[in-house]
C-alpha cells in the first residue's frame, strides 16, 4: 500500500491587495508594504484565491478544492500553482528562505549605510535637485493660472492691525504626481506670513485652548499636592493605569487597524491577576477566606500577570 503526503504550501508574507483594471478585465495589484519585495505583481481572480490560501496550512489538494468550490468549472493544474509559487518566491512574497535572505541583506545594508537616500526620490518626485525645483516651479505657474488669488496672498493681515492673522496652515499630504497643485496655495500663504514673523507669533498668543489646558493642568497638579503626597500618588497611579489601556488600544486599533472588541477584558485579566498575586492579608477588606492572599512582590507578580493576559488573548485569538 502506498501512502502519499500532501505537505502544506508555504505561507505568504503580509501584502497589500488593490483591485485594478488590467487589459480591460478586473485584476489585483499585490505589493509588499515594507517593500522588501522589489516589484509588485498583478494577479487574476484565480491567482488571488491561491494567494489567500497560502497560510502555511493548506496543502496543494486543499487549495485545488477551494478553487473548484469558488470558481465552478475551473480545474487548475498543480503545475500552474507551482509556477505561481515560484514567481511569488522570486519576488520575495513568500515566507521562505529567499525572502529571509533578502530581508537580512537589506536590513544589514540599511544599518551600515552612512547616508540614507530619500525613500520617494525617483518615485513620487525626481531624484535630481534641478528637476525637482523645476517641478515645483511648474506647480506654481499652473496654480497662478487656475487660482491666481490663492497663490498671491497679498492680503495676509500683519500683526497688530486687529485683523485675524495666520495661525496655521493645513495642507493635505499627498503624492506630488497626483496632487502637486494643492501645495502652492498653502505654502504661498505661509511664505507671505513668514515675511512678518509677528503674524505667526500673534496666532500662537491667541491660542486660548492651549493656555486653558495649561491652566487646568497646573491647577490639577497643585490640588493633588495640596491634598497630600498619598492622594497625588493614588490619582497618578489611576491615571497611569488608564493611560496604559489607552496606549495599548491605540497600538492595536490605531496602528494596526484591528478592531479589538474584547480589549478591556484582557486588560482586566492582567489587572485582577496582579491584584490577586500581590494582595496582602493586612488589608481589612481581604480578611476573608473567600479571597486568598498571596502577597507576592510586585516585580515577581508583574511578568506572571502579563503572561496570563497574553495567553488568554492568544487562546481567544486562535
Amino acid at each position: 500500500m502506498r501512502y502519499t503526503i500532501d505537505p502544506p504550501l508555504p505561507r505568504v508574507r503580509h501584502v497589500d491587495v488593490v483591485p485594478v483594471e488590467h487589459d480591460g478585465s478586473r485584476a489585483f495589484y499585490v505589493r509588499d508594504p515594507l517593500e522588501f519585495a522589489p516589484q509588485p505583481i498583478v494577479l487574476g481572480a484565480a491567482g488571488l484565491l491561491v494567494l489567500s490560501c497560502l497560510d502555511g496550512k493548506h496543502s496543494m489538494g486543499q487549495v485545488r478544492q477551494v478553487l473548484r468550490e469558488r470558481l465552478p468549472g475551473a480545474d487548475i493544474d498543480p503545475a500552474e500553482i507551482h509556477r505561481l509559487l515560484r514567481t511569488l518566491s522570486r519576488g520575495c512574497f513568500l515566507d521562505d528562505r529567499v525572502a529571509a535572505e533578502r530581508i537580512a541583506r537589506v536590513s544589514e545594508e540599511f544599518e551600515r549605510a552612512t547616508v540614507r537616500p530619500a525613500w520617494h526620490a525617483g518615485r513620487s518626485y525626481p531624484d535630481d535637485a534641478g528637476e525637482l525645483a523645476a517641478m515645483f516651479d511648474r506647480f506654481f505657474v499652473e496654480a497662478r493660472t487656475a487660482i491666481p488669488k490663492a497663490v498671491e496672498p497679498t492680503d495676509v493681515p500683519a500683526a497688530g492691525t486687529g485683523a485675524p492673522s495666520l495661525a496655521a496652515v493645513m495642507c493635505p499630504h499627498i503624492d506630488l504626481r497626483a496632487g502637486g497643485a494643492i501645495y502652492p496655495p498653502a505654502f504661498a500663504a505661509l511664505a507671505a506670513a513668514a515675511r512678518d514673523p509677528r503674524a505667526m507669533l500673534s496666532g500662537a498668543r491667541g491660542n486660548v485652548e492651549l493656555w486653558a489646558n495649561l491652566i487646568v493642568l497646573t491647577w490639577a497638579v497643585a490640588f493633588m499636592l495640596w491634598q497630600g503626597v498619598g492622594f497625588a500618588i493614588t490619582i497618578a497611579t489611576v491615571f497611569a493605569i488608564w493611560a496604559i489601556l489607552a496606549v495599548s488600544l491605540n497600538l492595536v486599533v490605531g496602528f494596526t487597524g484591528l478592531l479589538s472588541i474584547g480589549h478591556i477584558g484582557f486588560f482586566g485579566i492582567g489587572a485582577y491577576s496582579m491584584a490577586f498575586l500581590t494582595s496582602d492579608a493586612s488589608y481589612e477588606q481581604l480578611r476573608t477566606e473567600a479571597i486568598p492572599t498571596l502577597g507576592w512582590p510586585f516585580f515577581a507578580a508583574l511578568p506572571v500577570s502579563v503572561a496570563l493576559a497574553g495567553v488568554t488573548a492568544l487562546l481567544v485569538g486562535i
